[in-house]
């Protein structure tokens, strides 16, 4: 699996890749990378259904049934594992960086043991929790490279 981030307006020659490439997802805003998004996927490595949202949604259509995700921009994000900002929840705060590369997390159980499977059911733009992680883009790239080793 590749992933590639762009930061520029800039096309892509998949030439070296012929009869490789079986399909290819776009995440986040059509319109500017940078704009805070989360794009939920039905199952991992960003698979079936997804649900893109940029503002606060009191109950998720894929409720309970996200296996991967990924955020792009840099505000933090509270998810609750009950609708309407209810039930435990966490502050997932990606840290900022000066390219806006974003968190991607391809299975929520291996990959983020804070982020139980099946927990997300509202999510609210911003931090509104005591339980903050912080999660970095080397992380996400460290998880990325280990998943080349499987």
């Amino acid at each position: 699996m590749e992933y590639i981030f762009q930061s520029k307006n800039t096309c892509l020659d998949f030439d070296g890749l012929g009869g490789y490439i079986s399909s290819v997802k776009f995440a986040g805003s059509v319109s500017d990378f940078r704009v805070d998004s989360i794009t939920f996927y039905e199952y991992t490595f960003f698979q079936d259904r997804e649900e893109y949202v940029t503002y606060d949604v009191p109950s998720l259509g894929l409720a309970g049934y996200q296996e991967s995700l990924i955020i792009t921009g840099i505000s933090a994000w509270t998810f609750y594992d009950r609708p309407y900002y209810s039930g435990n929840s966490i502050c997932i705060k990606p840290n900022s960086s000066p390219y806006y590369e974003p968190l991607i997390i391809p299975d929520l159980e291996k990959n983020s043991p804070r982020i139980p499977y099946g927990f997300m059911a509202s999510v609210r733009k911003g931090c509104f929790s005591a339980n903050v992680v912080t999660i970095n883009a080397t992380s996400a790239s460290t998880i990325l490279s280990n998943l080349g080793k499987l």
